[in-house]
């Protein structure tokens, strides 16, 4: 199957989904491969559209603070005309948070 023309953006912000399991302490860890082995990991996103990843930050969402929306706010309105949508990877304990964050830094 060729990729479709749309594109999405893909945001990586860090939490529990880019972690990794660290078998000599038993506890999750940054994955430093979650970012380049995505689209091999879930080969349909390819089948949906052409997929790029950026890493905005790569940090626990129980440290994201008010300097961390700026970023990712900035990055998605740098490149907003680029892409057809936009995939934020974040953690659950401040997603929330962000997501009203985003809603009042990009409104219209």
């Amino acid at each position: 199957m060729t990729k479709k023309s749309s594109k999405v953006l893909i945001l990586h912000t860090g939490g529990t989904f880019g972690m990794a399991l660290d078998p000599h302490h038993h506890a999750a860890k940054q994955d430093q491969a979650f970012l380049s082995s995505l689209v091999s990991r879930v080969p349909e996103l390819q089948e949906i559209a052409h997929i790029e990843l950026e890493v905005v930050s790569n940090i626990d969402s129980s440290d994201v603070d008010v300097e961390h929306w700026k970023t990712l706010a900035t990055s998605i309105h740098n490149q907003w005309d680029r892409f057809d949508g936009c995939v934020i990877v974040h953690g659950t304990d401040t997603m929330a948070y962000t997501a009203n964050a985003l809603s009042f830094f990009l409104a219209g």
